[in-house]
């Protein structure tokens, strides 16, 4: 039971310090944004900005920063088009940011306003006349027999759960299983890391079409990766609650709120 616990407290630990490293990492390729501004590499300012704005990990914040790097970039090389574009997905991002005027010149924040002043919002669609269907909401509710603890051993490690409640065949499947899948996603990060470095860092004679196809192969292969594991992890508490559910079906409608609870048999 101790040895349960301190490998999946492990795996979480492993979990949280990846998710740190490349949160620092992110917060590096952006200040490498701000370099190439300085030296006057504003199309490799907006390059490197589309390519970091496709990484699933970059924050609202984040965003931010590197469309006012991309904004101010365009400006520059006297893209209006371009710079249109760029507020228009500031505006979708967050409409009620402002450029900093530490980092961004007058004459941008004005440009900045007067395109966000001329963008029309989206029209509110006109409300219905028709009565609305009944509206059927089915949700499944874990039965009391199932202790707590269990549901979250098993979402942070898919099969620890079946350990701990005696079915201990299956929980070692499912645990073996979850560890590779959790390993191939680290490794996958990590390559994905690493190739989208190679990309960012490389020089003017090297062949950037081959760089990003590196990056984007491995890119595609830890999302797939991730995707899996999701599925698996839904999989398993589906698992290992089938024999331990209720199900309660909550009807609402205009006339009358309904709670239907049935137990499987």
């Amino acid at each position: 039971m101790v040895k349960v616990v301190t490998f999946i407290n492990t795996i979480f630990f492993i979990v949280l310090c990846f998710s740190t490293v490349h949160a620092q990492t992110i917060e590096k390729r952006i200040a490498s944004l701000e370099e190439e501004f300085k030296s006057f590499n504003y199309k490799r300012v907006i390059e490197k900005g589309e390519f970091l704005l496709t990484d699933p990990f970059v924050t609202k914040s984040d965003s931010l920063e590197i469309y006012q790097y991309m904004l101010s970039a365009s400006y520059a090389i006297d893209d209006t088009s371009l710079a249109r574009s760029i507020i228009k997905s500031i505006m979708l991002t967050d409409a009620r940011y402002k450029p900093d005027p530490k980092k961004v010149s007058p004459k941008i924040i004005e440009f900045y306003h007067l395109v966000k002043n001329n963008i029309k919002p989206p029209l509110k669609e006109p409300e219905e006349s028709y009565s609305k269907p009944d509206t059927v909401i089915k949700v499944i509710r874990e039965a009391s027999s199932l202790k707590s603890r269990y549901m979250i051993s098993s979402i942070l490690l898919p099969g620890s759960g079946h350990f701990l409640t005696g079915q201990k065949s299956k929980g070692y499947l499912f645990t073996i299983f979850s560890t590779t899948l959790m390993g191939a996603g680290l490794y996958t990060s990590y390559l994905t890391d690493q190739r989208s470095q190679d990309y960012l860092k490389a020089e003017k004679n090297r062949d950037f079409k081959h760089l990003y196809e590196r990056y984007n192969s491995a890119y595609k292969w830890r999302n797939a990766i991730i995707a899996i594991y999701c599925l698996w992890n839904l999989y398993v508490q589906y698992d290992l609650l089938e024999n331990k559910k209720l199900n309660i079906e909550a009807v609402v409608t205009k006339k009358e709120l309904g709670l239907n609870i049935r137990f499987p048999f």
